[in-house]
């Protein structure tokens, strides 16, 4: 019963009678005990005793020895006695009478509760080993982690708290403040550059450069943009036989011209011609011979016909639309 275990198996076999206060003891011991980086099974002892302050003996939960630092895990449940309360007033003061015999005993303490090592049992993994090195010698790893540096800084640490430092401190200021005011200066030159320039590069490349202007009728908006304009891309590939120009903002500023309401106005198509009031639908498509749709919705929905989109021409001869279909004299 004396051999240490070498196992987790081992050590859960040789205190499985001792281990039997609460379940999450053994579930501390299962979910966090061996996930502490290099802790050995012989390096824990449950249930392990000390003498409380008051001269009576006590168990800590969980004793973690390894060389000479002696860590005490003591697991706290909010209703201990199962009272259906929290503590008392005589059992919070035995609580620190326990935790300064562990002090003065030379060990740390570290009581956990029951919820916070269910909820991220590696964090308490991590915080153990953590405690180790902490406590551990000089020449151990957790050296690196102090915030002491290392003895070969003390010569420089020498010369940085000399009463008088040497000159180059000061030029080395001076020179980064002149680099830093160069590099500053420089981006303010190609932020400046960049607004200056963008505004002609995107005069070259696109019309919504140019000024928005309310154009009288078709013809004076067709000495600027000799295509006509188009509201969207989409308006303009709907255009098979001409080239507007896209440009929102000048459809929005003379959208009057638009006579048929197909998002493209003065273009070189049938919508371009004179509205007139037709006889009937044999002098229309003379004209229009696919015949005139309200709308692009109401041309769509044809499978069999293809009629001209021209709201102008539609309403000034909305009489031939025998079936009110918003498409007359379709074929």
């Amino acid at each position: 019963m004396n051999e240490l275990p070498k196992t987790w198996k081992e050590w859960e076999k040789k205190y499985q009678n001792v281990i039997k206060h609460t379940r999450y003891e053994w579930d501390f011991a299962k979910d966090v005990l061996p996930h502490v980086v290099d802790l050995q099974p012989s390096q824990v002892i449950p249930q392990h005793v000390f003498i409380n302050t008051d001269g009576y003996k006590c168990h800590m939960d969980f004793a973690v020895i390894v060389d000479n630092v002696k860590i005490a895990i003591e697991l706290e449940g909010f209703d201990k006695t199962n009272s259906g309360r929290g503590p008392t007033k005589e059992e919070h003061g035995r609580f620190i009478l326990r935790q300064q015999a562990l002090t003065s005993g030379g060990w740390k303490s570290f009581p956990i509760t029951n919820a916070q090592f269910k909820r991220d049992s590696m964090f308490y993994a991590l915080a153990i080993r953590r405690m180790i090195l902490e406590g551990s010698d000089p020449h151990s790893e957790s050296v690196a982690k102090t915030p002491n540096p290392p003895p070969v800084n003390n010569k420089t640490e020498s010369v940085a708290t000399a009463p008088n430092p040497p000159p180059v401190n000061n030029q080395n200021k001076q020179q980064l403040f002149i680099v830093s005011a160069i590099v500053l200066g420089l981006l303010a030159a190609i932020i400046l550059l960049l607004t200056r320039t963008a505004p002609s590069e995107v005069a070259k490349t696109t019309a919504g450069a140019l000024p928005v202007v309310n154009y009288k009728n078709c013809d004076a908006l067709k000495e600027v943009y000799s295509g006509g304009i188009a509201r969207s891309v989409a308006d303009k590939e709907r255009k098979q036989f001409s080239d507007p120009i896209v440009n929102k903002s000048v459809y929005d500023a003379n959208e009057q011209l638009d006579g048929n309401s197909d998002g493209v106005m003065c273009d070189s198509t049938a919508g371009a011609l004179p509205v007139v009031n037709y006889k009937n639908c044999d002098a229309l498509k003379e004209v229009y011979p696919g015949g005139i749709a309200r709308s692009v919705a109401d041309k769509e929905r044809k499978q069999f016909s293809d009629p001209i989109v021209n709201k102008s021409v539609y309403d000034g001869n909305e009489q031939l639309d025998g079936n009110l279909d918003g498409v007359m004299c379709d074929s």
